[in-house]
């Protein structure tokens, strides 16, 4: 049996306007997202964490990878 080891990453987002539709926040991201992919993380999951008001403020992102 597949035995995996998981990892979760927190990104604050702030307000839409600042970070949200911001490419170079985004792209910073995806450069990260890379990074973890070449060390052989599979992203599984993201979910969007709000301040109870209903608001977005952090996203977290759930990523596994087979244990050798």
């Amino acid at each position: 049996m597949d035995k995996y080891e998981y990892k979760a990453k927190f990104h604050e987002i702030g307000t839409f306007k600042n970070n949200m539709y911001d490419e170079n926040y985004q792209n910073s991201i995806l450069k990260e997202f890379n990074e973890f992919g070449k060390d052989g993380w599979e992203l599984v999951n993201c979910v969007a964490l709000n301040w109870g008001t209903g608001t977005t403020g952090i996203i977290m992102s759930v990523f596994k990878r087979k244990i050798k």
